[in-house]
């Protein structure tokens, strides 16, 4: 009992650990959204809840961390401007400003302008005042980049202590 509570005490359960294995080692699960007992697994369910889901009333699911960032919960200190806006992760799981809660990938409203020197047009703005004069053209940049946005990154699984 000693050990297991000097155990539970140096990392306790709920800990999420990047991981590097493919399968989670003895005391982890990995985390990718499995239901399990919360009669098995009690002293997990005793720290995360339902947080991040729930099927019935006799299991829990596991964080799906597949694929995502991992983000520290707003609280008060309104950095995330959409913390509001999050949805659960899974059924019965916390929305919003909570531990648990997702958000879909996003890319921060904002335009480009080019300034193209032109000839003569109407469409030009105007250094002399009158309609036709050359000057600059306004332009929108074309689409560029991929799929999403997204640091450099490595593949890791993502584990818990139970």
């Amino acid at each position: 009992a000693l050990v297991a509570a000097v155990r539970d005490a140096l990392c306790p359960p709920g800990t999420v650990v990047a991981y590097m294995g493919t399968t989670a080692p003895d005391g982890w699960l990995l985390c990718q959204g499995q239901s399990v007992s919360r009669t098995l697994y009690d002293k997990l369910y005793a720290v995360i809840g339902n947080a991040t889901g729930s099927a019935d009333t006799a299991n829990f699911n596991v964080p799906d961390l597949r694929g995502r960032f991992l983000r520290g919960v707003d609280g008060n200190a309104g950095r995330d401007p959409d913390s509001g806006t999050r949805t659960a992760m899974n059924p019965l799981g916390n929305p919003g400003n909570q531990v648990g809660s997702v958000q879909a990938d996003a890319f921060k409203s904002h335009t480009h302008t080019n300034n193209l020197l032109g000839g003569w047009s109407t469409r030009y703005v105007n250094y002399n005042g009158s309609g036709g004069s050359y000057g600059f053209q306004e332009t929108a940049s074309s689409a560029t980049g991929g799929s999403e946005t997204r640091p450099i990154n490595a593949y890791v699984n993502y584990i818990i202590k139970y």
